[in-house]
């Protein structure tokens, strides 16, 4: 908190924070987020999210995700939130104590957590630095965001590599627990796994269909 109040201030830090908040901060006071009054953007409706929900790409591996980390982050008193490559929510699920504190706070699905939206966040910024990234406290840009921790990872697609979006688990800041970080990775590449696991299916169907399609033609 020191270190957040000292750079806002335009000073040195005394005791900087890690490598990886500290160009966070940077890009996201670049985009002029405001650290006081910075809220998510709503990029899409209720009606919006079931539509995009449907067609991304995720929403084969929710069921995983579900299994993984639902049941611990209800345990833990977090939430399970996954967004898009963009970093909007389009699932979050827990318990029903903390999904009401994150929607005081903008955590809801449609709204948008990319850094250049709401500054330093888990998602956000491992989403910018495609890497599981812990951020705890006064580690978010945004004040209101000080009472909680958040832990997330990037989810790639298995055919081009690139990102299609991101897992996380948030929740009030005195429940973190380090093996989160590890819990969180391990989940995001189980469900990169589970998306090849379908994509080689796929194209194995595929070639038995051309193959049967040619025999067919003979």
């Amino acid at each position: 908190m020191g270190a957040w109040d000292e750079v806002l201030a335009g000073d040195a830090p005394t005791m900087a924070p890690r490598r990886v908040v500290a160009a966070s901060w940077e890009r996201s006071l670049a985009a002029r987020v405001d650290p006081e009054r910075g809220a998510p953007a709503l990029v899409y409706e209720h009606a919006e999210v079931t539509q995009v929900r449907a067609g991304h790409p995720l929403t084969a591996v929710l069921p995983l995700l579900r299994d993984t980390l639902v049941t611990i982050a209800d345990e833990a008193m977090h939430m399970m939130i996954v967004t898009d490559a963009r970093g909007r929510i389009l699932w979050r699920e827990g318990r029903s104590d903390v999904l009401r504190r994150g929607e005081r706070v903008g955590l809801v699905e449609g709204t948008l957590w990319s850094e250049e939206s709401i500054g330093t966040n888990a998602m956000g910024t491992a989403l910018a630095v495609d890497a599981p990234v812990r951020i705890h406290s006064a580690e978010h840009l945004v004040r209101a965001y000080h009472d909680w921790t958040c832990v997330a990872a990037p989810v790639h697609d298995p055919d081009t590599g690139s990102t299609i979006g991101a897992i996380d688990i948030s929740g009030p800041l005195h429940t973190l627990h380090p093996a989160l970080v590890q819990l969180v990775s391990a989940t995001a590449q189980l469900a990169e796994n589970q998306l090849k696991v379908r994509l080689a299916i796929a194209h194995a169907i595929d070639y038995r269909t051309q193959d049967f399609e040619q025999e067919v033609k003979r």
